[in-house]
């Protein structure tokens, strides 16, 4: 939940290792500096991992049956299964798609950290193998943005404790952290082609319009402020008057892939 006091100046350079804070922008509204940053410690957490995940097609997605015992009245699991002969936990057809492609396991998770339990929304999924490097990228994105939209619908049922749930900057933010994630763009270039300004200019913005909190955003298209005027030694300055409120095009150039063609989920 930011509040005003995480305004950032919107000089580039001293962002550039941040992984905190709020800065206006330009051309993609507020960004989180948090909700930017696409590295964790943390396999299934941040774009950067879930785009090693479908590079490097590392997790065999199993038959989740294999290794347990073959008793009890739900069990469907054969003697196969049970003692590990050769081919036997992946000949379930739920493993496969219907073109008979093999494929792997992707998790990606998005949660509170410093929360007990780490409470938060993720999604397992199975993807092709072989698929080319574009069309991974349109998977991830695919299953970046499912996991982005479940993690906000979460907070906003916890309403009474945060106005977190879909504030306005955390999907484009998302967004960039993405881009920046996969490889598509460095850190210093995205965030010059958003246009940074001033913390003096960010809190007129904040003051004028309200708390991010409070302004909802279920869209991966910024929301602009009413105005960036502000009043510096009695003179109206406006840092964005030499730009368009345009989202720029570069982190658009990605569609997200169909469920059920490259990738589909496991709920299993």
């Amino acid at each position: 939940m930011s509040s005003r006091k995480d305004i950032l100046d919107g000089t580039i350079t001293s962002n550039l290792e941040r992984r905190y804070g709020l800065i206006y922008t330009c051309k993609a509204g507020w960004i989180d500096l948090g909700h930017l940053d696409p590295t964790n410690a943390r396999m299934e957490i941040g774009a950067e991992n879930l785009w090693k995940q479908l590079i490097n097609e590392s997790s065999e997605a199993i038959d989740p049956r294999c290794g347990r015992t073959p008793y009890g009245a739900n069990s469907v699991m054969t003697m196969a299964h049970y003692f590990g002969m050769p081919g036997s936990c992946k000949t379930d057809p739920r493993f496969k798609f219907a073109d008979g492609s093999a494929g792997f396991e992707v998790r990606f998770r998005q949660d509170h950290a410093g929360y007990i339990g780490k409470p938060g929304r993720e999604g397992r999924y199975f993807v092709k193998k072989g698929l080319t490097i574009e069309q991974k990228k349109r998977v991830a994105l695919s299953i970046f943005m499912e996991v982005s939209h479940r993690f906000e619908n979460f907070q906003t049922v916890l309403s009474f404790a945060t106005d977190s749930g879909f504030s306005q900057e955390d999907l484009i933010s998302n967004l960039i952290g993405f881009y920046i994630g996969i490889g598509e763009i460095e850190k210093i270039t995205a965030l010059k082609l958003c246009h940074p300004v001033s913390a003096k200019t960010a809190f007129k913005v904040w003051d004028n319009d309200g708390a991010v909190g409070k302004i909802k955003n279920r869209q991966w298209k910024p929301k602009y402020a009413s105005t960036t005027y502000r009043v510096d030694s009695k003179r109206c300055l406006d840092e964005c008057s030499i730009t368009k409120q345009e989202f720029p095009i570069e982190f658009q150039k990605i569609q997200p892939a169909q469920k059920g063609v490259w990738y589909k989920e496991r709920t299993y």
